[in-house]
């Protein structure tokens, strides 16, 4: 039997309610902040955080995570 690698890809879709544009915090450069919820299934850890959109750079929060 042979063995193999695998790995892990993920995304954290959010659409900013200012520009319409998506943003994915997992590619955010600190998406770091995101990862210890998300893998420990703590998704209401989410709710309030705020970030800077990377299109319009306007704040948006967390109203809720849906999986």
């Amino acid at each position: 039997m042979k063995k193999a690698t695998v790995h892990l890809d993920f995304s954290l879709s959010i659409t900013c309610p200012s520009c319409d544009h998506d943003n994915d915090l997992a590619s955010f450069d600190d998406a770091a902040d995101y990862h210890v919820p998300i893998f420990n299934n703590r998704w209401d850890d989410l709710v309030g955080v705020v970030f800077e959109c990377s299109n319009c750079e306007r704040p948006v929060e967390i109203l809720k995570v849906v999986y």
